[in-house]
């Protein structure tokens, strides 16, 4: 996962289930595709800005196919470069 290396994957998860886009805990989602988690573009956006401004990490464009698992998701974040 290429991100900060201070930043965890539980505090991702926990950030994730805190904006409760999803209704079952991100732990348990992230072998999901996006598609059967029901997210739709709004519900992508909002984890694409809550990636960004809470944890300063973007969402790799590429990664953001309905078929993609959230853990997919997750494993494409990049630090965003201030």
């Amino acid at each position: 996962m290429m991100q900060d290396k201070n930043l965890s994957e539980k505090a991702i998860y926990d950030a994730i289930d805190k904006s409760q886009v999803l209704t079952i805990p991100a732990s348990e989602a992230k072998d999901h595709s996006l598609k059967d988690l029901g997210l739709d573009s709004l519900d992508l956006i909002s984890l694409s800005m809550l990636f960004e401004d809470e944890l300063k990490l973007a969402i790799d464009i590429d990664n953001l196919k309905p078929d993609a698992s959230l853990a997919d998701l997750i494993s494409g974040l990049q630090p965003i470069k201030e």
